[in-house]
């Protein structure tokens, strides 16, 4: 029971990370295309 229930928390942290990661990657590459484009014109 116990083992069942920090997996399904284990598995929710990870999803909630995975979230949150992709959000600040997007964010920085968008941050550096715009950088990239101000630079070349």
């Amino acid at each position: 029971m116990d083992q069942m229930v920090i997996l399904v928390i284990r598995a929710l942290m990870d999803q909630m990370v995975r979230k949150v990661l992709k959000g600040h990657l997007v964010r920085l590459g968008a941050r550096v295309i715009v950088g990239l484009m101000g630079q070349s014109e």
